[in-house]
């Protein structure tokens, strides 16, 4: 069989999403996926001729770039601002943030650019990835824990013992727990059970469940029962419906969040953790000592992009704590202060989803506005607003909802 440059795309990215590496669970580096987005925006600009490059911000992918490019311009101004305001910078965040936004905006541009070279078959070819990672990791999972273990804890990731790994004693339930590639899943099942209808849909909802089941994790879970729950109600056959229920989770939104955030500043959620026995996993001690370095308020401006992350990474060099962040939200919040992140939701929920509408139609607006509730919820109690996989994914299934809609009206491929 001759050597596609799909196949290269499909091989190359399956290795990128990789979160580990080998039998004893190695992180790749941090510029592993950077070096992949890189490489294929090079490449692909190779592959387009003049006339494709000329093209490259036009349609479907510019509307890529307004969608996720343009929230790291009011993040910039927003992180001016702050410094601007408090009088200094923290150290290490100038270069912190570069680094931050060239990850993030690394990312847009590979979209963009394997976008225009792979079309209406890059959601196929990237879902093909993502299922190859899987199998990968499932496959060093066996090699190291075996057979039996991986049917009688692995299959069972509900189970007392699956679920009572430690970082120091991991069991293979843990090795199944990846969670880049398996929040990204979340996407990819929301698209096929809700807005796929060719003949490979049941076989793609089933491996999207497979994969999420083993990795397991709760948050998804409950996301995704919120997603399919309101995805019943989020049905407006017109214009008017979709508005509606983007002014709904808009406001919905705003409540939880600002909420979460006022209950981690005044350390209720502690109480109400106790009250109802909710396991977080270490997270509450993590809340609490970034706690120190914001508060909940119209008068609280941030301290600028990346300020979050540095001050949690200093807290686990000085073994204060185990790990970082893990909550986007909240980190969002100290970065860029109460009213950037007031606009940040009111953007993605409300103004995003009116834009699509315009744009191509109720139809890319309402799996808009059912993603944005997915990530939102995610974003909650993890990091998957840098997750290659889970980001990628985002863009790629809004790219191929947009295309189609082109292709439908009869406008070009």
């Amino acid at each position: 069989m001759k050597l596609k440059l799909h196949h290269l795309y499909i091989l190359t990215t399956s290795i990128a999403m990789l979160m580990y590496f080998g039998l004893d669970r190695s992180p790749m580096p941090w510029w592993y996926s950077s070096m992949h987005c890189i490489i294929w925006t090079i490449l692909g600009m190779i592959v387009l001729n003049k006339q494709g490059i000329k093209e490259l911000f036009t349609g479907p992918v510019k509307s890529i770039f307004y969608l996720f490019g343009v929230p790291y311009i009011f993040y910039w101004m927003s992180t001016l601002f702050a410094w601007v305001i408090n009088g200094y910078i923290q150290p290490n965040t100038i270069s912190r943030s570069i680094s931050l936004t060239n990850q993030y905006m690394l990312i847009v541009i590979y979209v963009i650019v394997v976008a225009k070279v792979f079309k209406n078959e890059l959601l196929k070819y990237t879902f093909q990835a993502a299922v190859i990672n899987n199998i990968i990791v499932i496959m060093f999972a066996i090699v190291r824990w075996g057979i039996k273990n991986f049917i009688t804890v692995g299959l069972v990731p509900l189970s007392e013992y699956a679920s009572s790994w430690t970082l120091e004693n991991l069991n293979i339930s843990a090795f199944l727990e990846v969670h880049d590639i398996t929040f990204a899943f979340g996407f990819f099942l929301i698209y096929f059970f809700l807005f796929h209808d060719e003949p490979n849909k049941r076989k793609n909802v089933i491996i999207c469940v497979v994969f999420i089941y083993l990795g397991l994790k709760r948050i998804q879970l409950a996301a995704l029962f919120v997603v399919i729950g309101l995805s019943v109600l989020i049905k407006g056959k017109s214009r008017y419906g979709i508005k509606f229920w983007s002014v709904v989770v808009t406001a919905c939104s705003l409540m939880g969040a600002l909420t979460f955030i006022w209950l981690i500043d005044s350390n209720m959620i502690t109480e109400l953790v106790a009250v109802y026995n909710i396991n977080f996993s270490g997270r509450l001690r993590v809340y609490y000592n970034l706690s120190k370095y914001f508060s909940f308020g119209p008068s609280y401006f941030g301290h600028g992009m990346a300020f979050g992350r540095i001050i949690a990474s200093d807290l686990v060099a000085q073994n204060i704590l185990h790990f970082t962040g893990h909550s986007d939200l909240l980190m969002n919040y100290i970065d860029y202060g109460f009213w950037e992140f007031i606009i940040w939701i009111i953007f993605m929920c409300y103004i995003s989803t009116k834009y699509i509408i315009k744009k191509y139609g109720y139809n890319e607006a309402r799996i808009w506005l059912l993603f944005i509730i997915y990530a939102l919820i995610t974003y909650l109690t993890d990091n998957t607003a840098m997750y290659f996989c889970f980001q990628s994914s985002f863009m790629i299934i809004m790219h191929h909802m947009f295309v189609s809609n082109e292709i439908t009206k009869g406008g070009k491929r």
